[in-house]
């Protein structure tokens, strides 16, 4: 009965050992993770918020076709080589 209870604790603190290994393991990945996205250089910043360049090229990506689809509407533009460099009325378009 005495060996039983010993195995009984002795797996219980094998089983804590392994939940608190796991807990710091996962503690790194994130920390790792959070340092490689600051490491991420700033193209720009807004009020003193730096903006990285992944999140930039996530907005211009997201906001192509609704700039392509204002200057095609307002101007007539077509789709060219040289659409992104061309001004058309006061507005220049760079977003390429």
């Amino acid at each position: 009965m005495q060996k039983m209870k010993r195995n009984h604790r002795t797996n219980l603190y094998r089983y804590l050992g392994y939940v608190i290994l796991l807990m710091v393991l996962c503690g790194l990945w994130i920390g790792v993770s959070y340092a490689r996205n600051e490491a991420d250089p700033a193209v720009a910043s807004i009020e003193g918020e730096p903006i990285s360049v992944r999140e930039f090229k996530h907005f211009v990506d997201k906001n192509r076709a609704s700039v392509y689809r204002y200057f095609q509407q307002t101007y007539g533009a077509q789709d060219s080589a040289s659409f992104w460099s061309t001004p058309l009325g006061n507005e220049f378009r760079r977003i390429s």
